[in-house]
């Protein structure tokens, strides 16, 4: 589902919205960053979606800062590719393929989680529900082109069923994605990537349907996330039909290439839809 909203400066925001009843994430790698991930990273993660998600792809957007400005780590399918920091802002994936933000070794992980890939990205724009204070500074959000604060930014939250929430606009405050963010009933929200080379969502009509771009003026056609792009995205799908699941990667064996199956009918396991 997406939707435009206005922002307080007058910015034009594109969010989407994947319900955790209905989606799954998978987090992957760019040919240049982070920087040698794709030599060390499971194949089904790297910088192109696998011919294993094809089928259940509905969306890809972009991840954030290259790794020498994002402040944070990065973690994919088990494997570590730099360092995680704590209190960092996070995305954090879990092996059943839901995605949750927050402020990692703060908030995240709960002792539940059994988490597969993490993507940090400077701190939090919104905590509990509230936009933080420095949400309103946009210096220490990262550089920009130009001496206008208000560029192409990019925002991931997440509400407290679980639903996520993608925001995209081609000029706007870290205010105004933060602000949006906690109308939305985001409790823990995050800033991705800027500035217009970056900022790229698309969305398929079905499963496995031809990407479409959603944010007016971007750059990109979303096919770079079938083709190979240079940087880390994140890849959306849909899950199964109620009697099945959606199986991801999942401790302590993620480190191996193990691209995500559907199962279908296994005794006792209930899928994660269901919930």
């Amino acid at each position: 589902m997406t939707k435009t909203v206005v922002g307080s400066a007058g910015a034009h925001i594109t969010v989407a919205e994947f319900p955790a009843a209905t989606t799954a994430f998978h987090l992957h790698v760019g040919t240049t960053d982070p920087p040698g991930a794709t030599s060390i990273s499971p194949n089904d993660a790297g910088a192109s979606v696998s011919a294993y998600e094809l089928s259940l792809l509905i969306a890809a957007f972009n991840g954030g800062f290259k790794k020498a400005d994002a402040k944070g780590g990065v973690m994919v399918d088990g494997t570590v590719v730099s360092p995680l920091v704590t209190g960092a802002a996070s995305a954090v994936i879990d092996a059943n393929g839901s995605l949750h933000v927050g402020s990692w070794g703060v908030t995240i992980p709960t002792t539940k989680e059994r988490v597969t890939s993490v993507r940090q990205n400077l701190t939090l724009l919104v905590s509990g529900g509230k936009v933080e204070p420095t949400a309103a500074n946009p210096a220490l959000w990262g550089s920009t082109i130009g001496s206008n604060p208000a560029v192409a930014r990019s925002a991931l939250g997440v509400d407290a069923s679980g639903n996520v929430f993608f925001l995209g606009s081609m000029a706007a405050l870290p205010l105004e994605l933060a602000q949006t963010m906690a109308t939305l009933g985001v409790s823990q929200g995050m800033q991705l990537d800027i500035n217009p080379n970056w900022i790229t969502l698309g969305i398929s009509m079905f499963p496995g349907g031809q990407l479409m771009g959603e944010v007016p003026g971007q750059q990109h056609s979303p096919s770079i996330f079938i083709g190979g792009w240079q940087r880390d995205f994140l890849a959306v799908l849909a899950l199964p039909p109620r009697n099945c699941r959606l199986v991801f990667p999942a401790p302590p064996m993620v480190a191996a290439a193990n691209p995500p199956t559907v199962v279908c009918g296994s005794p006792g396991i209930q899928p994660r839809s269901s919930r």
